[in-house]
């Protein structure tokens, strides 16, 4: 009777110990040369089964969209975007992984690789022009 409380108190511990643990962050950050990134949502993905979508807004040249909390059981994000308003939308060709208990910066740059909009663009400045 004792050694089976001591391992359901432990169990208990253990549940505790993981729900008080570090939570998984990200941080979209637009390192574009001068192009503004309209619109931002965040895809968040656990496996192949998109969980929540959350709206970032608007990021201007290097600035960023601050510390977002990950929707428990996501363990990947993937981005859609607009290069100027009520234009088209873009969607990262990468899905960024999300690390357990840390936290991740998503850098989108002059060259992160996408897809969509109405010109073949390889590229954020490609598109953009």
């Amino acid at each position: 009777m004792k050694k089976a409380l001591f391992l359901f108190a432990g169990a208990i511990m253990m549940v505790f110990a993981v729900s008080c643990g570090k939570s998984t962050t990200y941080e979209v950050y637009n390192g574009t040369s001068d192009i503004p990134l309209y619109n931002i949502k965040v895809y968040e993905y656990s496996g192949s089964s998109m969980i929540k979508m959350k709206d970032v807004g608007t990021l201007y040249s290097n600035s960023s969209s601050g510390s977002i909390e990950a929707t428990r059981g996501a363990d990947q994000v993937q981005l859609t975007f607009r290069l100027e308003y009520g234009g088209d939308v873009y969607t990262t060709a990468d899905y960024y992984s999300l690390r357990n208990g840390e936290h991740t910066l998503i850098r989108l740059d002059d060259y992160t690789q996408v897809y969509g909009g109405s010109k073949d663009a390889l590229t954020v400045e490609k598109a953009a022009k």
